[in-house]
């Protein structure tokens, strides 16, 4: 992992009252903690998987910034530092893209770069259909308007495991609780990164994770999450979204060994949208940290 730059932390509020946060990253740390800068150009938003929060993207906005470009790096309802919704049905992909706007609107962003990955993709998609006048370029990483069935088993095993390996650690030394929550991590993710090291595996679980009172480390998201995907499903149609990209300069991150975008789905979406770039990450799958050398090399000659 990246030495991160100094970073502000700021909270804005969707439509129906919610506290959410946002990190924000400047140009080489400059003017780090004094708020939001409207206005500012060349400006990224990027939008986490599932259960994930914005910590995903402190690596890539760190070496963004060395190009200059701001970050805010969002954090959704019921994740990280974000309040949670007690209308577990608000977890829905349709309910994310209304927050985004609510976040572009208090960032006084007319317009952004987007970097969506997984869930956050398919908010991007979403965005590009409802309201996609906002939507300067779109980075969408490892997913498509159609989800490969092994990889939403794999994640939704993945739910499951998360939550029920993790109960009942209270009594458990914190050594052994975050011990016990790194090897669920490495038992479902393991696939996806394949040459990695320990660092690299506990900065993941410190980033997903989050350590409570009693020494518990536990899924730093809302579990009712999993409910509404059980009774909700994964989410609306995604090829009005994915066609409504046509329109915009539009580049996908391809995980080689991805589970949730396979080839044939890349395939299919380049047959729809003949404009679309696409760069294959080799060695990683669902979902590439896009500080790959593959990754970013694609993204700098996209968004420069």
């Amino acid at each position: 992992m990246n030495d991160i730059i100094p970073y502000s932390e700021v909270k804005w509020q969707t439509r129906d009252g919610l506290i959410c946060h946002a990190s924000l990253f400047r140009p080489d740390g400059e003017d780090a903690n004094k708020g939001q800068r409207p206005g500012s150009a060349k400006n990224i938003v990027c939008i986490p998987g599932l259960t994930r929060n914005g910590a995903d993207f402190f690596d890539i906005a760190t070496l963004l910034a060395s190009e200059g470009f701001t970050t805010h790096a969002l954090t959704l309802r019921g994740r990280g530092s974000s309040d949670r919704d007690t209308n577990y049905r608000n977890y829905h992909p349709a309910q994310y893209c209304d927050d985004v706007l609510k976040a572009l609107d208090f960032f006084e962003l007319e317009t952004a770069i987007f970097i969506g990955t997984s869930l956050g993709g398919i908010t991007t998609m979403l965005l590009a259909e409802q309201s996609g006048h906002r939507i300067e370029k779109a980075i969408i990483n490892d997913v498509g308007p159609r989800l490969a069935p092994g990889g939403l088993e794999r994640i939704g095993m993945m739910l499951a495991g998360s939550t029920g390996k993790t109960a009942g650690l209270s009594n458990e030394p914190t050594d052994k609780a975050f011990s016990q929550a790194l090897a669920t991590t490495k038992e479902y993710n393991q696939q996806a990164f394949p040459n990695e090291d320990e660092e690299f595996w506990q900065c993941f679980v410190k980033r997903t994770y989050t350590e409570v009172a009693d020494g518990q480390w536990i899924p730093n998201y809302d579990p009712n999450i999993v409910q509404s995907i059980a009774e909700l499903g994964p989410g609306p149609d995604l090829w009005p979204g994915f066609r409504a990209l046509k329109s915009i300069p539009t580049l996908l991150i391809h995980g080689a060994l991805s589970d949730l975008l396979t080839r044939d789905i890349v395939d299919e979406m380049t047959s729809v949208h003949p404009q679309l770039q696409t760069v294959t990450v080799n060695n990683v799958g669902h979902a590439p940290m896009l500080t790959e050398p593959q990754a970013w090399k694609a993204i700098t000659k996209f968004i420069t």
